[in-house]
């Protein structure tokens, strides 16, 4: 774990400028939008629902309001105020009568959330407007609160609508029929002077006319639950079509037998109970027949629950709008009234059905009564049939009037809401913190995502990783330049310039100098078994500091006693004349053209002792401007300077003729080449030198090219003595603890040296004495 964090604390100090380039303007902008957000109101008002009065989709039961009992069935189950939030959430019904409130005026800016209250009351509501303006949430909330106890009066009251105007159609109906019976009746007594009927056609006739009332009653109360059954089918299919499809099962069928049979039984019953008025529904004579009606009504409340289970379990309750647990069981208790109500209507066909066969039965005993009585016994039955109908319907038609004006609904408001006076967001300080980190966390982001993109070499431990043998770390030399910009880019003594990147030489305590040193070291070391000394300086790429490590090596290497000779074999783009402030030539270009085989080496002397130094003399030219600077040639000591074929030169019989004298006259030769991948004059020249050593410049050199370079080199059979990482800089390859690991090092760098310090200039002096 204390290594992971000290990796991404590295990592973060190394792409630190591009995160903080990433995060200081995003974090900028996340407090401006922070700070310039427009504050936020919330209203809310608070509905209470009357769970006891809240049937399935607010539907009376006919049924009982029928009876003269309560308006709702005992057998419909109640719906919770999860079922309540379903509806007031996804009824088009009321965000439409709300549009229609705000038609004029335009609908608020705001949003409307729904749930279950939050304070110590049950069985409520809250609906919370949250906008931009105050006043516009309060109204927002109050109308949406108003709209849904308007929609749970309308729900109350609907079936109670269509109820009334279908018993007023029958009210003036059976007003007509009873009109017409009386008339009729009226009229065969006058024409045939009867004026009543015997005790035996009256007891038939009064048989006869109630089980024809109660046959009556059956039919009405089977319009109501066809009726209540078509209102529940409706209101399924506007949550869901497929809702309205009977789920494939023979349960229903089950449940249409045993209704049949509790039907038969009670059709029996009644008839028994007509047949003898002594009689109480539970005598003992109908112990047994109320048994059986009693197992059968249970069976039939199991089948019509698994009838339901298994519309849920087929699907038949979906996973969108209506879905959720809220809209399960809305769905769930629709289907539940309607199977019940599939059930009884069931049960009122096969009821009606035996009393149609009874009354067949009671038709052919009327049969056996005279004529003359039998017409008059039809009228009169007829005359009190009307009688029994139109007061039923009149009186059902008083109860359900007074239902639907008395039916307040099962909802109320309990608390409107407020204009808000104080915001409750945003709250700007958090949010300007939050934006603050997420800049934050999208610039580290970028930076890692950077960093693993990124092949670039930075670290020693980069090339160890990599499998390259690592032969010194040169720190970057830069802040040093920068910090003696005064003196310019070279420094003058006795007529002779030097390049102010000659440190080992200017500035020979310093920890670069030290590291040139470590260089030398381990370079002698490198091959214990031979005397290294032919040594070529390449790298993978130009501006790596090949040249300048070239310098530095060979001055260390003439510091510590040894003749060394530095040649710029760069014909390419020769760089050493330019350090020194010297012409171009004459230098290796001449000798490689003159016919001579001596060597004379103290042509080529600097002003640093021990330290020798062939320019390049001329550079690679192409072929068509080969005879314009020939043209130009004025000077014997020109000649070579211009050619067009600087590998063949560097691979030709004389170069190597030429190392052989200098390596006679010098204990150490070092070669400054062209980049490996930029021409083959480096790996030509490998198989000339003792070691190579590859430079590579942290930060810069890319991992690909240091691959292919070793490749090249290793395919010519070249002596790699190592890899050294050049400006290597802390800053851009360690956190804090690696930086303190190799900053430790720097306090040490003078030791046994004066704590005077001394300029640039005083440094060369002591250094040429």
């Amino acid at each position: 774990m204390k290594q992971q964090v000290i990796k991404w604390l590295d990592l973060v100090s190394r792409r630190k400028w591009l995160i903080l380039l990433i995060f200081v303007p995003l974090a900028a902008l996340g407090v401006y939008s922070a700070a310039n957000q427009v504050h936020i109101y919330e209203s809310r008002a608070l509905i209470m629902v009357d769970l006891d009065k809240m049937p399935v989709s607010a539907t009376p039961d006919p049924m009982a309001t029928m009876a003269g009992g309560s308006s709702y069935s005992a057998a419909m189950r109640l719906r919770s105020i999860e079922s309540e939030l379903f509806v007031l959430q996804n009824s088009r019904v009321i965000a439409d009568r709300v549009n229609d409130r705000f038609e004029k005026t335009g609908r608020p800016a705001g949003a409307v959330t729904f749930y279950p209250a939050s304070r110590n009351v049950n069985n409520a509501i809250e609906v919370k407007a949250t906008g931009t303006s105050a006043e516009e949430v309060a109204k927002l909330a109050n109308v949406y609160a108003e709209e849904y106890v308007r929609h749970t009066q309308d729900a109350s009251r609907s079936y109670l609508t269509t109820s009334r105007s279908f018993l007023e159609e029958q009210q003036d109906k059976r007003k007509s029929e009873l009109q017409q019976a009386e008339g009729s009746l009226e009229a065969y007594k006058r024409a045939t002077g009867r004026m009543g009927l015997s005790v035996e056609g009256s007891n038939m006739v009064a048989q006869i006319g109630a089980l024809e009332a109660a046959r009556d009653d059956a039919r009405i109360e089977l319009q109501m639950r066809q009726a209540s059954l078509a209102t529940l089918e409706r209101e399924m299919a506007a949550i869901n079509p497929q809702l309205a499809k009977r789920v494939a099962s023979d349960v229903e069928s089950k449940l249409r037998v045993a209704q049949e049979k509790r039907s038969t039984l009670e059709a029996e019953k009644q008839q028994a109970l007509l047949a003898r008025p002594n009689l109480t529904a539970n005598a003992p004579e109908f112990n047994m027949i109320n048994s059986q009606i009693g197992q059968l009504s249970a069976e039939i409340n199991a089948l019509s629950e698994q009838l339901v289970e298994e519309f849920v379990g087929s699907g038949g309750v979906g996973s969108g709008a209506e879905g959720g647990a809220a809209g399960m069981s809305y769905v769930a208790d629709l289907k539940r009234q309607a199977v019940q109500h599939r059930i009884e209507i069931s049960g009122l066909e096969a009821k009606i059905g035996v009393m149609e066969r009874r009354l067949g039965v009671y038709q052919q005993q009327l049969s056996q009564v005279p004529a003359a009585e039998v017409d008059l016994a039809r009228l009169e039955r007829t005359y009190q049939q009307a009688v029994h109908m139109h007061q039923y319907v009149v009186n059902r038609l008083q109860e359900a009037q007074i239902s639907e004006e008395t039916q307040p609904g099962y909802a109320r408001i309990l608390d409107r809401a407020d204009v808000p006076s104080i915001p409750v967001g945003p709250n700007k300080k958090r949010d300007a913190i939050k934006n603050v980190l997420m800049a934050l966390l999208f610039g580290l982001g970028v930076g890692v995502f950077r960093d693993k993109l990124d092949t670039r070499l930075y670290k020693p431990e980069d090339l160890k990783e990599r499998g390259f043998s690592l032969i010194g770390v040169i720190p970057d030399i830069r802040p040093l330049l920068r910090a003696k910009r005064k003196l310019g880019a070279h420094i003058e003594q006795d007529g002779h310039y030097f390049s102010t990147t000659f440190v080992a030489m200017l500035d020979p305590l310093s920890t670069v100098a030290e590291a040139y040193r470590n260089l030398r070291t381990n370079i002698q070391f490198s091959r214990p078994d031979t005397v290294v000394q032919t040594i070529m300086v390449t790298s993978p790429a130009a501006e790596e500091g090949k040249s300048t490590t070239a310098v530095n090596l060979a001055i260390v290497m003439a510091q510590s006693g040894r003749r060394t000779l530095l040649i710029d074999a760069d014909l390419r783009r020769p760089k050493l004349h330019d350090l020194f402030k010297l012409p171009m030539g004459p230098g290796l270009a001449q000798l490689l053209f003159s016919a001579q085989s001596s060597f004379e080496a103290e042509k080529y002397r600097t002003q640093i002792d021990d330290l020798y130094l062939i320019r390049a003399g001329g550079y690679a030219i192409t072929q068509e401007d080969l005879p314009q600077a020939h043209e130009r040639m004025t000077d014997e000591s020109d000649f070579g300077a211009f050619f067009v074929n600087p590998a063949e030169l560097l691979g030709s019989k004389r170069m190597r003729e030429l190392l052989t004298g200098m390596r006679e006259q010098f204990d150490v030769v070092i070669i400054d080449t062209p980049p490996v991948l930029a021409a083959t004059d480096a790996a030509l020249l490998s198989t000339q030198a003792d070691g190579t050593l590859v430079v590579v410049r942290a930060g810069v050199s890319k991992e690909g090219d240091l691959v292919d370079s070793r490749q090249i080199l290793s395919d010519v059979g070249a002596r790699v003595l190592g890899v050294l990482l050049n400006g290597f800089d802390l800053s851009k390859a360690y956190g804090y603890k690696y930086r303190n690991r190799y900053q430790r090092y720097s306090k040490y760098s003078r030791y046994g040296y004066s704590s005077k310090k001394r300029g640039w200039k005083q440094i060369f002096s002591r250094s040429a004495a």
